[in-house]
């Protein structure tokens, strides 16, 4: 059950089955705690931090103010934290592992959005690209293909499909990096984006020439490929 909390300075969508006085106090106070644990990554735009709460091994994505244009041509829009907060769930409705999604904070200052935070439990797993070798790995190739069917029933589109963003764990398929992701109203604006998806995963076996012809046939096979020609978009 997802709680949300408005006060002057913040707005918070966070799940209440992880509630606890240490949540509370995070959701408050963040940078409290991000100052005590060393970035992942970082740079303008994210910062990313790993800390353990409440016994939970969390990952905090920290998206960055700029500067004051940035922040006037951004404070509007849909922050990127409630954006993977929301495709988290549209993934979990949808039958696709993704991280949980823990909290999503919003700082505001006037009632303006500034800096956010989207927090979710660490996931352990292998890369796709340092996993699957082989067409042979019937069972991975698989849960791939289901992966990508799924998306499709559920006109999700990831925005960036690149072999990093999908974690193995005993031939499981868990899709991270929700950034872009989003979850299609429209038909024809999923199948453009669905399509950009297809071409960017398949771009991942370019040096696999094995892995790519499997990957093509099978897309067309299935038809989880919304009308693209697998051949062309692997170049």
């Amino acid at each position: 059950m997802d709680k949300i909390i408005h006060t002057l300075d913040s707005r918070v969508i966070f799940d209440e089955r992880y509630d606890s006085s240490e949540l509370q106090r995070f959701i408050k106070h963040p940078e409290r705690y991000l100052s005590e644990n060393d970035s992942l990554k970082t740079d303008k735009k994210t910062s990313v931090f790993k800390l353990k709460l409440d016994q939970h091994t969390l990952i905090v994505k920290r998206y960055n103010v700029k500067d004051a244009l940035y922040f006037l041509t951004h404070c509007f829009q849909k922050s990127r934290a409630k954006n993977c907060w929301q495709a988290a769930k549209s993934l979990e409705k949808a039958g696709i592992q993704t991280p949980r999604p823990i909290a999503c904070i919003e700082k505001r200052f006037l009632g303006l959005k500034g800096v956010t935070y989207y927090v979710y439990i660490h996931q352990i797993g292998k890369r796709l690209s340092e996993t699957l070798s082989s067409p042979n790995q019937t069972a991975l190739c698989e849960a791939i293909i289901q992966t990508l069917i799924k998306l499709k029933n559920a006109m999700i589109s990831h925005g960036d499909m690149k072999a990093t963003n999908w974690l193995v764990k005993d031939d499981h398929i868990i899709l991270i990096d929700l950034d872009a992701t989003k979850q299609h109203l429209h038909k024809t604006l999923f199948e453009l984006a669905h399509k950009k998806d297809i071409a960017r995963f398949l771009k991942n076996f370019n040096t696999n020439p094995l892995l790519l012809d499997y990957f093509r046939s099978r897309l067309l096979e299935d038809g989880s490929r919304s009308g693209i020609n697998p051949a062309s978009s692997a170049r």
